[in-house]
């Protein structure tokens, strides 16, 4: 068990090419470094403004892909002038990936994806060497040779509309879902397809009680494909609850008004960010601004606002750690993938 403290949060810089493809990136991370920060920084903005585009690939939603977009063009305006930022699905992110890399017809510069995915791109060795131009500043446990990083961590929770629960009477506990009064009521996410749910279903198998997904299925959930439509569908008085869930899927509704509530339960798991640079890039210069900016005190602030534990100590508005929590077993649950959903019939 981990409880509070700070997590060693790490995100891979991706090499998505083959063979003397990863040169440029290369060289130019060699360059750069090789620099004092000031000049460093003055020459990353001044080759990304010459460079002029990104190329970004995020499973994130489109409105949250585009304010992301405004703070950095905010921070350095008229140094990027084109973004292109296509949806990718987590779950067919690295096909697209080594698909596009292997064809010789590669498109991203920088990508965001789910830790857990990233282990099918180190076996290919396709890791990249990336240093952000702030790490001198960054607490020693970030420090890793130049190659790990992370965005942020997500923490999973309960989430359940107020009109229909008050505060007492919301689940505190995963096991209060099993309480009778719920029958009928829950809303669970999907995880066929998405991994990090996958892993709270592990992780009620693991640290729960004997028997807890047979009595959750018990309770008659409903299922919904992803948090996102299952936040809509509680906002709207569907269903009363719905798990797991996550912040970052309440910033819409609750931005609407709409009237929801979470708990987070002890213990949880949490998800780790990660947003990787590839060394085929077409725009490396960009890519490493944007990955600097993102690692920034402020990118973090942005990023991470009211949604995620930011990697950086003492950003205003971002979330703690909870109180006691595992880190997701998401080779584990694939494994047993067959016998988590089991239960439900799936």
């Amino acid at each position: 068990m981990i409880k509070a403290g700070w997590i060693l949060s790490v995100v891979f810089i991706l090499a998505l090419a083959r063979g003397g493809w990863a040169a440029d990136a290369d060289k130019l991370f060699v360059e750069l470094m090789k620099l004092p920060a000031p000049e460093r920084m003055k020459k990353l903005v001044e080759g990304a403004r010459k460079e002029g585009s990104l190329v970004f690939y995020s499973p994130d939603r489109e409105d949250l892909t585009n304010l992301r977009i405004k703070y950095f063009t905010d921070m350095y305006p008229g140094v990027v002038q084109k973004f292109v930022t296509p949806r990718v699905r987590n779950d067919i992110m690295i096909d697209r990936l080594l698909t596009e890399a292997r064809a010789g017809k590669h498109q991203a510069d920088v990508v965001w994806l789910q830790f857990h995915l990233v282990s099918s791109l180190q076996k290919e060795k396709r890791l990249a060497k990336y240093v952000a131009v702030e790490d001198a500043a960054l607490p020693d446990g970030l420090k890793v040779d130049g190659q790990w990083r992370s965005l942020g961590n997500r923490l999973f929770h309960i989430m359940y509309n107020t009109k229909l629960l008050s505060e007492k009477e919301a689940p505190q506990t995963w096991e209060d879902l099993l309480d009778p009064r719920f029958d009928g009521h829950i809303l669970m996410t999907d995880p066929s397809l998405i991994i990090p749910w996958l892993t709270t279903y592990k992780l009620w198998q693991d640290k729960l009680a004997p028997g807890f997904l047979t009595k959750l299925a018990a309770q008659h959930p409903t299922f919904v494909s992803s948090s996102n439509p299952g936040a809509q569908q509680i906002a709207a008085g569907e269903k009363w609850i719905n798990v797991p869930s996550s912040p970052r899927a309440l910033v819409a509704v609750l931005a609407a008004g709409a009237p929801i509530g979470y708990v987070v339960p002890k213990p949880t798991t949490i998800q780790e960010s990660t947003q990787a640079i590839s060394t085929a890039a077409k725009h490396p210069n960009a890519a490493r601004l944007f990955m600097d900016y993102t690692l920034s005190p402020e990118g973090q602030q942005q990023l991470n606002k009211v949604t995620a534990i930011s990697v950086l100590p003492n950003i205003p508005g971002t979330l703690a750690l909870p109180e006691v929590y595992f880190l997701p077993d998401a080779v584990g649950a694939q494994r047993q993938k067959t016998q988590l959903l089991a239960p439900f019939g799936r």
